[in-house]
């Protein structure tokens, strides 16, 4: 992935650095930030360790203030942590932290479905209902990353069809973590039920149906991380970021 990233932070365009024009600058931010995410899920920066800012920002090719900027925004996904005088440190994800996260999940989950049957038309839950119908497919193929990507996409399209900016950007920037877990043990036919029976009850207009159900769907995938914590001493397996799994470039991991 990294060979991938070309980052020419003084290159001349309209006699502005690629650092000084706005959009630019965004999209150098972007891809250092993930270029950061994949480094910390591959184990490459291992949890607790201090995180080499000069020898980074050397390997990616921008300034440490660009690098410090992304350590910064980091600092509320729990990746990375800032210690005042002591520099930044990769995060380390304790059950505690991660109940937390889930918890906030859930409760923003369940507030987009509401919004959901406030708002998406018929249309719009067959969209819902061709992407569960490509997880299905995928499940079939053994395909699991496939299938994860699909789990991911039906989420983040639902967090789009509530027409919320506010709780998107909460998801994209607080609570990316959810989104990138691993877990081999969750039964994935049931998640397809699951996430059939929310688009019924959105389609009705069921407020109370489609938050029961998204309620009790994030609770079975905080039960099976929780399953992962004691199974692996701690420890998680987590799912790098690639070009195929940024949600169709829309999200901002």
């Amino acid at each position: 992935m990294l060979s991938k990233l070309i980052f020419h932070e003084k290159q001349q365009e309209s006699g502005k650095s690629l650092e000084t024009a706005p959009e630019k600058k965004e999209l150098l931010r972007y891809q250092v930030r993930r270029a950061l995410v994949n480094m910390i899920l591959r184990h490459e920066l291992k949890p607790g360790t201090r995180i080499p800012q000069e020898r980074i920002a050397e390997k990616l090719h921008v300034s440490r203030g660009v690098l410090r900027e992304t350590l910064l925004s980091l600092q509320s996904t729990f990746l990375v942590e800032l210690l005042d005088n002591r520099g930044a440190y990769v995060g380390r994800l304790d059950e505690e932290k991660m109940s937390e996260i889930y918890k906030a999940r859930e409760a923003i989950e369940c507030m987009v479905v509401r919004l959901c049957c406030m708002r998406v038309n018929r249309l719009q839950t067959d969209e819902l209902r061709q992407i569960i119908i490509r997880e299905q497919m995928f499940i079939k193929k053994g395909d699991e990353m496939a299938a994860a990507q699909m789990d991911k996409q039906f989420h983040n399209r639902l967090l789009e069809l509530s027409g919320n900016h506010i709780l998107q950007k909460i998801m994209d920037e607080h609570l990316v973590l959810t989104k990138i877990f691993r877990t081999r043990i969750t039964d994935q036919d049931v998640t397809c039920k699951d996430h059939f029976a929310v688009i019924d009850a959105i389609q009705d207009n069921n407020v109370e149906q489609a938050e029961k159900i998204m309620r009790q769907h994030i609770r079975t995938g905080w039960k099976h991380i929780q399953r992962e914590l004691v199974n692996k001493n701690g420890k998680l397996d987590l799912i790098p970021i690639e070009e195929n799994m940024i949600n169709n470039g829309k999200t901002t991991i």
